[in-house]
């Protein structure tokens, strides 16, 4: 990770009089804006990881992303790993099945003194309130200040699915306009195994996202041959009877017909 911290406390120690007040003034407005970029990069790569679609949506927004061109990824279904195995490959994994859950970035080295490297960890994604909220919300919708979102947080407040920390309900309507998205994020997420595949970036070519008719988190549904090891634990359905709907534990053999019914796989199919 970055040096951002350390420096940060340098400056803090030492006074910079070789500079003239103008020139100190201009330095820590650039050093500031620095400090907030290695901050975000710090958080992406450096264990123990946070990031969740609130803050993806912050930082993009924050960096102008949505009003670019950005490099374009390829998904390789050939590099799979699930969460706690070490991976093959340094880069940036997406969830397998789980169009909400957030892409991780892990490298391969491993030092003895960080068990954590090498690996991806639990992913980030919606827990049952957070699917409500996207029930009635998307991907940009359910982090923008609206006052759609702040009923949605006062509601949910009163049936008691969301901590009112901030003392919410007695703050000025304006303040909870501002506030609805944070307050409903520190809420709707919870951390969960899965299977991840690699993305490759494609070298030269660009895309446009943010616009309506973009999937961004589109995924594979999360499948499993049966006989394999369960890489979720959750409700999985079987693909050639879907009466047959049940709950494997991670690690554990799924279950394998002795039929001949050709290639049979079990479908992720949630916690509950």
């Amino acid at each position: 990770w970055t040096a951002a911290y350390n420096t940060a406390r340098m400056l803090g120690e030492f006074q910079p009089n070789w500079m003239s007040e103008e020139e100190e003034t201009d330095f820590k407005t650039r050093f500031d804006e620095l400090y907030r970029l290695c901050s975000y990069y710090d958080s992406c790569v450096k264990p123990p990881r946070s990031w969740d679609l609130y803050t993806l949506f912050e930082v993009i927004k924050e960096l102008g992303i949505f009003e670019h061109k950005v490099p374009k990824f390829k998904l390789r279904t050939d590099i799979r790993v699930n969460s706690g195995e070490p991976i093959s490959k340094t880069g940036v994994y997406i969830p397998m099945g789980d169009r909400y859950g957030v892409p991780q970035f892990a490298w391969t080295y491993r030092d003895e003194n960080s068990p954590t490297r090498g690996q991806l960890e639990e992913c980030k994604t919606l827990n049952v309130l957070g699917k409500d909220l996207f029930s009635k919300f998307n991907e940009y919708t359910a982090w923008t200040p609206s006052e759609e979102l702040r009923k949605f947080a006062i509601e949910n407040i009163k049936k008691k699915k969301i901590d009112d920390d901030f003392g919410y309900v007695k703050l000025r309507h304006d303040t909870q306009l501002t506030l609805a998205s944070e307050l409903i994020a520190n809420n709707v997420f919870s951390k969960a195994d899965c299977s991840w595949y690699f993305v490759e970036l494609v070298d030269g070519e660009f895309e446009d996202i943010g616009g309506e008719d973009v999937d961004t988190f589109t995924t594979p549904d999360l499948k499993v041959i049966g006989g394999e090891l369960c890489p979720r634990t959750g409700y999985w359905i079987l693909s050639n009877d879907k009466g047959k709907r049940l709950y494997f534990t991670k690690g554990t053999i799924m279950n394998k017909s002795s039929k001949d019914w050709g290639e049979e796989y079990w479908v992720y199919d949630g916690e509950e």
